[in-house]
Order: C-alpha cells, then sequence, then structure tokens
C-alpha cells in the first residue's frame, strides 16, 4: 500500500511510501527525513521516539495525553 506522508524540514514536505502500515510507512519517513513528527494523510500523527529496545512509533494522542 502507498501512504501519503508529511514532515518538517526547513518546510513542510511531502512523499510517498509504500509500506504495509502507517507505522511502518512512519518509520521509513524517519530514516529517510530524521524528523520526529510526521503526518499520515488518513491516519492521524504520529511520533518516533528512541527507547531502549529501539525506535518507537506512537500516535500523537497518545503522547500528548502521557505528557
Amino acid at each position: 500500500m502507498c501512504y501519503e506522508v508529511s514532515y518538517y524540514a526547513e518546510s513542510y514536505e511531502k512523499m510517498l511510501i509504500e509500506a504495509l502500515t502507517p507505522e511502518e510507512a512512519v518509520l521509513k519517513a524517519y530514516g529517510y527525513t530524521k524528523s520526529p513528527y510526521v503526518l499520515v494523510y488518513g491516519h492521524g500523527d504520529y511520533r518516533v521516539i528512541r527507547s531502549l529496545n529501539g525506535l518507537k512509533v506512537i500516535r500523537q494522542r497518545e503522547w500528548v495525553r502521557a505528557g
């Protein structure tokens, strides 16, 4: 499946990413852009964080509530 993602790098940019899930699309976008905040159109806002087990993808509503 192809996902349209948006991220901020000097200005807002968009790209299409081939992935099986929105979370996989976020990780691929992060690997390319190093921007931890990624919007997946039609699926919501995501954030990539580093944890002891590596990278973790969190939907925005989850980390806003936890903060």
